[in-house]
C-alpha cells in the first residue's frame, strides 16, 4: 500500500482530500460524457467518492485507486442509463455499428467536442469513452459493455469511421480520429467540478478524518501521561 492510500486508511484529512483532488476531474468528466448531463455527472461523482474514500484501505496504490474510481464511474453511470432505458445497450443488427443517418442525431448547435460526443448514441457514446478517454482496456470496456472482444473490435472500428466522419462535420473542422481524441481529452481541464460536489465530499472527508484525529488526540495524551507518571 502507498503512502497516500496508507494514511487516507488511517483517516489522515490530508491523504483523504489529496485522493479526491488527483481524482475528481476524471470521475467528473468521465461521468458528464457518458450521462450527458450536469446533474447526474455530479450526483455519480458524489457516490463515488463516498463509496471510495470510506474504502481507500482496498487500494494498494493511489493508481490503484483512481484505476477503480473510473470502473465505478462507469458502472454508476451504466446502472443509470439501463433505469432510463434497459434496451440502451443491445447490439445493433448484424451487429453493424456504422451511424448511417448523421441527420437522426440530435444538434444542440454547439461546436464543442463535448457536445459532439454528447449526440452519440448511448452505446456509441460508452464505446467511445470507456476507451479512450476512462483509459479502459480492450477487455475491461467488453466486460463493461457486456461484449465479447470480437464484437468490441467490430464497434472499435466503427466508431473510428464515426468519429472521422460525423463529428468533424459537427465541428466544423477537419478532424482525424486521432486528433479527436486528443482534443476530447484535452477538453477535460474545462469540465469544472460544481462546488456543491466539492462540498459534499468534504464532509465526507471530515466524517472520516474527524473520529481518527480525535483517536489520535486520545493515544497522544494516555503517552503523554504515562509519561509524566
Amino acid at each position: 500500500m502507498s503512502d497516500i492510500t496508507h494514511q487516507a486508511a488511517k483517516g489522515n484529512r490530508k491523504a483523504l482530500e489529496l485522493l479526491y483532488r488527483n481524482n475528481k476531474q476524471k470521475v467528473y468528466y468521465i461521468s458528464l460524457l457518458l450521462t450527458g448531463s450536469e446533474n447526474e455527472a455530479q450526483e455519480i461523482l458524489k457516490q463515488v467518492f463516498k463509496d471510495m474514500l470510506r474504502s481507500a484501505e482496498a487500494a494498494a496504490s493511489e493508481e490503484e485507486f483512481s484505476r477503480t474510481a473510473a470502473v465505478k464511474t462507469a458502472e454508476y453511470c451504466r446502472k443509470r442509463q439501463l433505469k432510463k432505458d434497459p434496451r440502451s445497450f443491445r447490439l445493433p443488427q448484424k451487429q453493424n455499428f456504422l451511424i448511417t443517418d448523421e441527420t437522426a442525431l440530435p444538434d444542440s448547435g454547439e461546436k464543442t467536442s463535448v457536445a459532439a460526443i454528447k449526440s452519440l448514441p448511448v452505446l456509441h457514446r460508452y464505446i467511445f469513452v470507456l476507451r479512450n478517454v476512462a483509459g479502459f482496456s480492450p477487455e475491461q470496456t467488453a466486460d463493461m459493455l457486456k461484449f465479447d472482444i470480437k464484437t468490441l473490435t467490430l464497434a472499435l472500428k466503427a466508431e473510428e469511421q464515426n468519429i472521422s466522419r460525423i463529428i468533424g462535420k459537427r465541428l466544423g473542422i477537419d478532424l482525424t480520429y486521432s486528433d479527436f481524441i486528443e482534443e476530447i481529452n484535452s477538453a477535460e481541464k474545462e469540465a469544472g467540478v460544481p462546488q456543491d460536489a466539492d462540498g459534499f465530499v468534504s464532509e465526507i472527508i471530515d466524517s472520516i478524518a474527524s473520529p481518527a484525529e480525535k483517536k489520535r488526540k486520545r493515544k497522544a495524551a494516555v503517552i503523554s501521561a504515562a509519561a509524566v507518571v
